[in-house]
């Protein structure tokens, strides 16, 4: 990756019409730049390599997101000024196609805040054209057009955005999220979200996501909830499973398969219903064990 880049892409097709945006989780604190064997980016590569196996020879790029520091970093959002950059690169390196994210814990947290600046791509149904390629080996992208920092590396200041009406971000899968008290919920009007936790997360409660997901409900977000009965914040216990859900989720918000019916029905409820929010995630995938 070279300095500053925001991007390291696992695949790009030819002619890439959509991309997938994977987007680790990180610290509360702390400026450092994460290891190069950074376990939090470690832990996605498993649902890089499932979801590169489920849009073979389809035109899906894939990338991960590099953030510049190891922590959100409080009022800096450090992590979601990233996700907002990476967002934007990945859509330029797709021709502006539809890109859905993926995140983990405080990469839940900066995948909703660049899908609020961002907005709603309506047209991912159309993602799936050409044949792409796969394998290769990453490509480092280098800093992308989007917020800039401030001297001495801080934020330039207010709150991370992309271009107004942009329509970028096709959905969100947000795994295990780390949702603090107060996290806004702009922008997220239209957008759909599916979140998983495990209830036997430790590091972040079930509560946390269960509370973004009705905010973002009441924001006017589209909005499916899964509960894994057991499993743990790391996604090591019943790891096929969250992998199969996370890909299912997403060639659905890409339009490339058919949305599961569950999903759909939680999609249609109106703000304020409580429905669809602690869906049992064994009975989603119910041939998946491990």
């Amino acid at each position: 990756m070279g300095d500053g880049g925001r991007l390291v892409v696992r695949r790009l097709p030819p002619r890439a019409t959509a991309g997938v945006l994977v987007l680790p989780g990180g610290r509360e604190h702390g400026l450092r730049r994460p290891a190069l064997l950074d376990l939090a980016a470690l832990r996605m590569r498993p649902f890089v390599t499932a979801l590169a196996a489920a849009t073979r020879d389809l035109p899906i790029a894939l990338a991960e997101a590099r953030y510049r520091h190891r922590g959100w970093n409080g009022e800096r959002a450090d992590a979601a000024r990233d996700a907002v950059a990476a967002v934007g690169e990945l859509s330029r390196l797709t021709g502006g196609g539809p890109v859905v994210l993926v995140g983990h814990s405080m990469g839940a947290r900066a995948a909703l805040r660049a899908a609020g600046a961002w907005g709603v791509n309506e047209a991912a149904g159309g993602a799936a054209g050409a044949a792409g390629r796969t394998g290769g080996p990453a490509v480092a992208v280098g800093e992308p057009a989007g917020p800039q920092d401030g001297a001495g590396g801080g934020p330039a200041g207010g709150e991370p955005r992309g271009p107004a009406g942009a329509g970028t971000v096709a959905g969100v899968v947000a795994l295990g999220t780390w949702w603090p008290t107060g996290e806004p919920v702009g922008g997220l009007a239209g957008v759909r979200l599916v979140f998983v936790h495990a209830l036997a997360d430790r590091v972040t409660a079930p509560d946390e996501s269960m509370q973004a997901a009705v905010q973002a409900r009441a924001a006017g977000a589209q909005v499916c909830r899964y509960e894994l009965a057991g499993g743990d914040h790391g996604m090591l216990r019943h790891a096929a499973l969250w992998h199969a859900l996370t890909t299912r989720t997403v060639c659905a918000l890409l339009g490339l398969a058919v949305t599961a019916p569950e999903v759909a029905s939680a999609f249609a409820l109106p703000p304020g219903s409580a429905d669809g929010l602690a869906l049992p995630a064994e009975t989603a995938v119910p041939r998946v064990r491990g």
